[in-house]
């Protein structure tokens, strides 16, 4: 994923707070906040849903409710996850098809979508999800053997056994190679 204000903003004021300079959290301290900053906060508590069912997601509905905010479709997509998580498949597909309305060319909220899907039992469906995912050129190469991994499990869950090992060679592949082919 590529740097963003926040994220550059973070990595500043954390330098500041190592050095334990007074100066610095007086200086912090005096600026005012702008919406960029809560925004990538905000990003940084839903990536907290991906690990902890138990996580508060007040942030991540915030962020995800933000009119504009360039997040939101991922902050969608983490609380369709941590939805899932939970158990709570109609509101994790709430939160997916939000996702997907804001960014259907994001590999990840294909992916997240797709997972959904598998827990539906709508393999054919979320292989396809997970095909689009693949389009997206931003994804890295674990993301790539992940999708890889992932549309093997569902070929294989259809029958499809021929088409699965390939999925999974490919995966294989990525792991081992960024050259080859998606």
């Amino acid at each position: 994923m590529p740097a963003t204000l926040p994220f550059i903003a973070l990595v500043l004021v954390t330098a500041l707070f190592a050095t334990g300079s007074t100066q610095a959290e007086e200086r912090l301290e005096s600026i005012p906040l702008t919406p960029l900053q809560p925004v990538g906060a905000g990003l940084a508590e839903c990536e907290k849903l991906l690990t902890n069912v138990a996580a508060d997601d007040t942030a991540c509905r915030r962020l995800a409710m933000t009119p504009g905010a360039p997040e939101a479709a991922r902050a969608h997509s983490m609380l369709s996850v941590h939805a899932q998580r939970r158990g709570e498949l109609d509101l994790a597909r709430e939160h997916a098809e939000s996702a997907l309305a804001m960014a259907p060319a994001d590999g990840a909220v294909q992916s997240n979508y797709a997972s959904l899907l598998v827990r539906q039992g709508r393999y054919a469906d979320a292989l396809s999800s997970y095909e689009r995912a693949l389009d997206d050129t931003t994804l890295t190469r674990t993301d790539i053997a992940a999708l890889h991994l992932n549309r093997a499990l569902c070929l294989r869950a259809m029958g499809r056994y021929d088409a699965a090992k390939t999925a999974y060679l490919a995966h294989e592949s990525w792991l081992q190679d960024p050259a080859d082919a998606r």
